[in-house]
């Protein structure tokens, strides 16, 4: 069986890339019709192929955003817990020590480019 799979991954690898873009192509259209039976689903990978392309062009990491869509709604559902716990009161936040230290490491992480940045800047005046 494994001889089988090399031999036709190889044959794969062989093929012009006009040919394997569309047979990626088909395959895509093909899961995205399959996930639910619906043209809509084909209409979202378009979308977001073009999105990815607009990405790439422009030289943006995938990494980022992809981060964000997984972590984004847990982060919304703890916000909303949060808020809850303190009855909206977000000067609670500043009480507990541990809040207090993360924010301050968040405070520095998110400093960090604009540091950078400066002394980049000193050193081209120079």
């Amino acid at each position: 069986m494994h001889v089988f799979v090399n031999y036709m991954a190889t044959y794969v690898l062989r093929l012009r890339y006009e040919v394997l873009n569309g047979l990626i192509l088909i395959l895509c259209v093909t899961g995205a019709f399959a996930t639910g039976n619906n043209y809509t689903y084909i209409v979202f990978a378009v979308v977001f192929g073009f999105i990815g392309f607009v990405l790439k062009k422009f030289g943006i990491p995938f990494g980022p955003l992809v981060l964000a869509t997984v972590l984004g709604s847990m982060l919304e559902s703890y916000y909303i817990q949060t808020m809850v716990t303190l009855r909206g009161n977000i000067s609670g936040l500043f009480v507990r020590p541990i809040c207090v230290g993360l924010l301050l490491l968040s405070i520095f992480f998110l400093l960090m480019p604009l540091k950078r940045l400066l002394k980049e800047k000193g050193k081209k005046k120079n």
